[in-house]
């Protein structure tokens, strides 16, 4: 490819990507085996529109998007993870741009309640681009992408609002609690990286709401001592026996607070009293 060629691919390329394309695909090894209008062609079959939207982007003419070339046009919402599990689930393909890439699993997607509510079809269920974006996806790394650590708790709440969620059963106060909490004070207002964000507990391509038996183990992912202590006691056993859920019973989920005196207690703002009664045997 001349200099030419290569600076108007980059160019388009990063009109696609909405962000600066530093990869030269065109310098691999299978492409430098290629002639060079060849090489040209795999770049946009690689990662150009064609790889999402079908057709042929060779073509100058309207004929590059007649659906006997494979033109798709905007993918169905149905059909959009595993459009993007061909590429992102390809350990082979994706080690041509990053020697250690993540490989999504479909498999993990259809596991999630999202996926399950796609599959009934229902069109309101985020599936890969209400969370990574369309035309302008960015690295998980990448402080602006949507999926930034620090951005994801805003993501999710993207949906889960009372406005989006108007008229189903789900629970919608989930970021409005999660900014108050001692993890939303800790990320949001600290910059804290570290704390929790929604998918630390619940997942992200397989998001689910924790089963009640797992929670503490959840909780123990980061408060790993915590979690070892909780699991030896009789209140655990009981709390399993009984179907309550594990560490939330006392600290509550989204909205948890830093733990003072005043939550010991059967009176007040003691938690205790949620399940003990004075003088009962579990309060001796």
């Amino acid at each position: 490819l001349t200099e030419a060629t290569r600076a108007d691919l980059v160019a388009y390329l990063s009109a696609q990507r909405g962000q600066a394309w530093t990869e030269k695909p065109w310098l691999t090894v299978e492409a430098k085996a290629l002639p060079a209008a060849q090489r040209g062609k795999i770049i946009f079959n690689s990662v150009g529109c064609v790889s999402c939207h079908g057709g042929v982007a060779t073509d100058p003419d309207i004929s590059a998007m007649d659906p006997d070339q494979g033109y798709i046009g905007k993918p169905k919402r149905a059909e959009i993870a595993e459009l993007c599990a061909k590429c992102h689930a390809d350990a082979e393909f994706m080690k041509r741009y990053n020697p250690k890439p993540y490989i999504f699993s479909l498999a993990e997607f259809r596991t999630s309640v999202h996926c399950k509510k796609i599959a009934e079809g229902d069109t309101k269920v985020a599936t890969c681009t209400n969370c990574h974006g369309v035309h302008g996806i960015r690295s998980h790394r990448d402080p602006a992408s949507p999926v930034y650590h620090k951005n994801v708790p805003k993501t999710c709440a993207g949906c889960h609002n009372p406005t989006y969620m108007a008229g189903r059963t789900v629970p919608t106060n989930q970021y409005e609690l999660y900014q108050k909490s001692v993890h939303g004070i800790a990320l949001l207002e600290k910059g804290a990286l570290s704390a929790p964000a929604c998918n630390d507990c619940h997942g992200n391509h397989g998001a689910v709401p924790p089963n009640t038996r797992d929670i503490s183990r959840v909780c123990a992912n980061c408060h790993g001592r915590e979690g070892e202590l909780f699991a030896g006691t009789k209140v655990a056993e009981q709390l399993q026996l009984e179907g309550k859920r594990g560490c939330v019973t006392c600290h509550g989920n989204h909205g948890v607070q830093r733990p003072t005196d005043e939550m010991i207690g059967l009176t007040g703002g003691g938690v205790c009293g949620q399940c003990h009664e004075p003088k009962s045997a579990g309060e001796l």
